[in-house]
């Protein structure tokens, strides 16, 4: 194995995986949260 770039790798598949599981959660929480306004407004409409 090369020592040389086997810690760079990690870091960048690590902060790869961070990245696309934030846009996920952010994405999730999104629709929620539209899901939880329309509801609100149906419900005081």
């Amino acid at each position: 194995m090369n020592k040389r770039t086997t810690k760079n790798d990690w870091i960048n598949a690590a902060s790869i995986m961070y990245t696309s599981l934030t846009m996920i959660l952010l994405s999730l929480l999104v629709t929620w949260g539209i899901e939880l306004l329309m509801k609100e407004l149906y419900r005081l409409g």
